[in-house]
């Protein structure tokens, strides 16, 4: 039996709860006739038991990182990784990252910089853009791609942001004291300022690349539609406004001296400004995002590159994330189903212990082995896994790991496919052995109405608590 548990902790639990029990376990001494039947059916013979608590060290319980490390240790060729690997924590793990950024922005090529400059994309932004795509590598990138505004688009839009921030300069205070009001003084004297500054210049906009037209750029990240993309200034301005929010921008108080001082109508003014800038924004919403989308294109190609670069880095040190040992470990299941079947008959038995915090690569891993036989990668209900090869216990109510990624459709997903499998059994625990009747009755009346009365793919049904019979017997 290989057991599996969510954290450290919990598996030194069980391994501790494994160990009392096999040594309460009574003796029979194989001498005496009918001592098995007397000691009990989980009567074992005094060798035996000396035997398992002496190798009690190898039981197989453990964390699924844990687990998934004995895999890879069993079998590194194939999973293309160091036999000596060592599996760095999260600290370690934060630590690498950051060393292998510093020498990847130190080597970044100035013109791949300045088209990042140029987009309003700080080293920070693609750092942590990194980050998320290296957590979620195991996910299938979604990445059409997408050509920037054209100009019948944003120009209309850009000529109206200058003559809303035009009258709105005359207004301005001469101090502000809130970051909104910080925020939108700002944006109006940087939207005229430009303004004026791109209706001096010869051209109405700078090219693309920020080089003078006949100069080619030697940037990976410039393509062919790269001509076509607005000034970034124009870009920048309006996303400021498209991300603007009412009561983050425009307090009365700060307002009110500048509008005294032109005698204009101060009850009326933050009404009036507030519904045009709504309105803006929300004319704004999908040119700003037919923008990002335009520039996600881009920056996704290049983080691929880097993500290529930080796999070797951590290959040539032989260093292994959490997350690695699960993809790894996934992936040798799925492109070598001869590593999958001597696993499978490796592993008789598998439980699963706090299975509402399984994440689907994990529940994936799960299954792949305890079914052999369904082709994968596959959705997760229709693997079929073996009469007798796998146990699980959890509480969906008890989910809160979404954040990552544990959620009650991966429950729900691996339950439908061990419910379809030959002589299984769902059983639904519902005993309370901790709560008086007249407890459970209170609970049960408070929390059934804030849960559906039919499971749904993100919230699971109330199943009503029952108190153990001896406390019912013990009521009057």
């Amino acid at each position: 039996i290989w057991a599996i548990t969510f954290t450290r902790k919990a598996a030194a639990e069980m391994r501790d709860r494994f160990l009392s029990r096999i040594a309460a376990l009574p003796v029979a001494e194989a001498s005496t006739p009918g001592a098995a039947e007397t000691a009990g059916r989980d009567a074992l013979s005094a060798r035996r038991k000396a035997m398992l608590l002496a190798n009690s060290h190898q039981a197989n319980i453990s964390t699924i990182h844990g687990f998934c490390g004995s895999i890879l240790r069993l079998y590194p060729t194939e999973a293309g990784i160091s036999p000596t690997f060592r599996t760095a924590d999260e600290v370690d793990m934060a630590a690498t990252e950051r060393a292998f950024w510093r020498a990847v922005v130190g080597e970044m090529p100035a013109d791949i910089q300045a088209q990042f400059d140029r987009w309003g994309i700080s080293r920070r932004d693609l750092f942590e853009h990194f980050k998320q795509r290296w957590h979620h590598r195991d996910l299938t990138l979604v990445n059409p791609s997408t050509p920037p505004p054209k100009p019948e688009a944003w120009q209309p839009l850009w000529e109206e942001a200058v003559a809303l921030a035009r009258a709105l300069i005359r207004f301005a205070p001469r101090t502000v004291s809130g970051a909104g009001d910080k925020k939108l003084a700002q944006w109006v004297i940087a939207t005229v300022g430009a303004a004026e500054q791109m209706a001096s210049s010869e051209t109405a906009r700078p090219s693309a690349s920020g080089t003078p037209e006949d100069e080619p750029s030697t940037s990976t990240l410039v393509r062919a539609d790269a001509a076509d993309e607005p000034p970034a200034d124009v870009i920048r301005l309006l996303g400021m406004v498209a991300n603007y929010r009412t009561k983050d921008w425009l307090t009365q108080k700060t307002w009110n001296a500048a509008i005294e001082r032109l005698d204009a109508s101060a009850h009326k003014f933050k009404p009036y400004w507030e519904d045009q800038l709504d309105d803006f924004a929300a004319r704004l919403s999908p040119l700003i995002r037919t923008w990002q989308a335009y520039v996600h294109t881009h920056v996704q190609a290049w983080t691929t590159q880097i993500m290529v670069q930080y796999e070797r880095y951590l290959a040539d040190r032989g260093i292994l994330s959490f997350d690695d040992l699960l993809i790894r470990t996934r992936n040798l299941l799925v492109a070598h189903p001869d590593v999958r079947r001597a696993l499978y008959a490796r592993i008789p038995r598998l439980v699963v212990d706090e299975f509402q915090d399984t994440d689907p690569l994990q529940a994936e891993i799960m299954l792949l082995l305890t079914d052999p036989d369904t082709p994968a990668p596959a959705p997760l209900d229709t693997f079929r896994p073996h009469p007798g090869r796998l146990f699980v216990v959890g509480d969906a109510k008890q989910s809160i790991y979404r954040f990552r990624r544990a959620d009650f459709e991966t429950v729900q997903q691996v339950r439908r496919a061990i419910e379809a499998t030959p002589s299984a059994e769902v059983l639904s625990l519902t005993t309370s052995f901790r709560s008086r009747p007249g407890l459970c009755e209170w609970i049960n009346r408070a929390m059934a109405p804030l849960f559906p009365a039919e499971a749904t793919s993100e919230q699971t049904m109330y199943t009503p608590l029952a108190p153990q019979p001896a406390w019912v017997a013990q009521e009057p």
